[in-house]
């Protein structure tokens, strides 16, 4: 006895369409508009002393401290980006500028640990070209280097291998 039908290809519940998938375009240079990255950052300081009884004491104070040249380009890069258009502007201005913090740490004292943590916090935004694919986002320039490299490969016959010429495969004298 035959089994049942198979389903017919527009009834299947699973369709694999991921919602974050979008395909991302350059912005016009003179077009981005950047929000600003506070003047300063405050920065924990920690110094030690003694005190009248001799004590070892800790007195902590916050610093304000400019932010290093790296983290401004960082900032202004990832606002001009395209992947810039798929960022709720008031909301994940805040983990980008945790993430902003870290960078400036890095730079200031650059350790393996920080690297760690930079790179668990960009997943989040689509920075890297692995993470653009998870989250299936496209460049609109890439698309368009693809389009134009299949166009050019279409254009152009490959070069004949040998054996295609209609004579007999070379490879055959190693099974004879």
């Amino acid at each position: 006895m035959p089994g049942p039908a198979p389903k017919h290809h527009s009834t299947r519940a699973r369709v694999n369409k991921t919602s974050t998938r979008a395909t991302l375009h350059e912005q016009p240079e003179g077009e981005v508009e950047i929000p600003s990255l506070p003047a300063m950052r405050l920065v924990e300081k920690k110094r030690k002393y003694r005190d009248e009884d001799g004590c070892l004491q800790t007195e902590t104070r916050l610093e304000e401290r400019p932010w290093r040249i790296e983290t401004q380009e960082f900032w202004e890069d990832i606002w001009s980006s395209p992947m810039a258009s798929e960022y709720h502007r008031r909301s994940d201005k805040h983990g980008l500028l945790r993430l902003a913090v870290l960078i400036d740490d890095f730079w200031t004292a650059p350790s393996a640990a920080a690297n760690i943590e930079i790179r668990l916090a960009q997943k989040d935004y689509g920075l890297t070209p692995l993470d653009r694919r998870r989250l299936e986002w496209t460049i609109a320039s890439a698309e368009k280097a693809t389009d134009e490299g299949q166009k050019r490969r279409g254009a152009t016959e490959p070069a004949p291998r040998r054996g295609d010429d209609g004579g007999p495969d070379p490879r055959l004298h190693i099974v004879s």
